[in-house]
């Protein structure tokens, strides 16, 4: 009415309610203030309910395939990770380095030391090879997030009544049935307490 028209020409589309659906979920995840978490659980559940693969999201969304499944990756964070990235406390890139990290404990210690440090992307990637290279064989746990030193790391005894120097922790395990017992020493860094 407005253009002085009374009539205008139209295509009316017969859609299904799940095609309906579809298109309001892509049309959502378009929006440009959109958080890296929200776009996740956008390209998730586009993922679960429609049964689209990656690159059939991408070409729907207009990202390129691996663009939605590093950002689906998210989701494998410890939920408390996810949390920090929500609430910006770190970044997707850091979120990015922590997602190569295998044991969940590690992931959130990487993610507070990072936070806590206000450690870059880059500083968060370097001290993860400097964690690698200190762990021994036996696949230990990088050294605690940054605080006081765990009790465990202090003035800990060998078998022969000496302590060890304030960087080492002694590990002694025993196996059902076992004669004797097996002790490895982990050297971690005194950067990484503060007493």
């Amino acid at each position: 009415r407005l253009a002085g028209l009374e009539e205008v020409p139209v295509l009316v589309k017969p859609n299904a309610d799940q095609s309906a659906l579809e298109w309001m979920m892509v049309e959502n995840l378009q929006r440009e203030d959109l958080n890296p978490l929200e776009e996740a659980r956008g390209y998730h559940e586009l993922s679960q309910k429609f049964k689209l693969k990656q690159d059939e999201i991408a070409r729907k969304v207009g990202k390129s395939r691996a663009a939605v499944a590093n950002s689906m990756r998210l989701l494998k964070l410890p939920s408390s990770v996810q949390d920090m990235l929500w609430r910006g406390d770190i970044s997707v890139g850091h979120a990015k380095v922590l997602l190569g990290i295998s044991r969940e404990e590690d992931v959130q210690k990487a993610a507070m030391r990072a936070f806590n440090d206000r450690l870059s992307v880059r500083q968060l990637e370097e001290m993860l090879q400097r964690w690698q290279k200190a762990a021994t064989p036996g696949g230990q746990s990088p050294p605690p997030a940054a605080g006081r030193c765990p009790q465990k790391f202090r003035n800990s005894k060998i078998s022969s009544g000496k302590s060890l120097p304030p960087k080492s922790q002694s590990n002694t395990k025993m196996k059902k049935g076992a004669s004797r017992s097996v002790s490895s020493i982990t050297r971690i860094s005194i950067a990484s307490c503060r007493y």
